[in-house]
């Protein structure tokens, strides 16, 4: 259904846009999903693959912001040979709030807001670490489930009592 309802919109490539905006209402299917892959691997496995696919989608960012300046598909060779040009725009990602109001603002002739900076990035590193022990159980590796025991069943030989004749 999702492939019709996309296909059946003018610009079902999405045009010059880098997102998953498509595909939002399949959240939940693909959150089920990745929760049941988490389970079944090693949480150290887990958040190498969450850090690697993190650093990957910021690099798409910077590719699709600085780099790709055109509505053309670069194709899987181009995408990758801009993915390492966007690495020099790296420094682009500390433009945020927090550093313009602990770092940049005499040089943004602002006033400081060392409240409001501190504030954001006390709540930042709290959601990492969040999110850190929720991926970690909230305390270290997680059990692994035991086996479930395998039942045998015997069926009763013909013309004993209880068997089908």
């Amino acid at each position: 259904m999702q492939l019709f309802i996309v296909g059946a919109y003018p610009i079902w490539w999405g045009g010059f846009s880098f997102g998953m905006r498509y595909l939002v209402n399949l959240t939940p299917f693909y959150a089920i999903g990745l929760a049941a892959l988490a389970v079944r691997l090693r949480p150290w496995v887990s958040r190498v693959a969450i850090a690697g696919l993190t650093a990957w989608s910021l690099l798409l960012i910077l590719d699709m912001t600085y780099v790709i300046k055109v509505d053309v598909n670069p194709g899987w060779v181009g995408l990758l040979k801009d993915q390492v040009a966007a690495l020099s725009y790296a420094p682009h990602l500390l433009q945020g709030y927090v550093v313009r109001a602990l770092l940049l603002w005499p040089l943004l002739k602002t006033e400081p807001n060392f409240l409001g900076g501190v504030v954001v990035l006390l709540l930042l590193a709290g959601t990492v670490i969040a999110a850190w022990l929720a991926g970690a159980g909230g305390s270290g590796d997680r059990p692994q489930p035991a086996p479930a025991p395998l039942a045998v069943t015997r069926w009763p030989r013909a013309g004993t009592p209880g068997a089908r004749n």
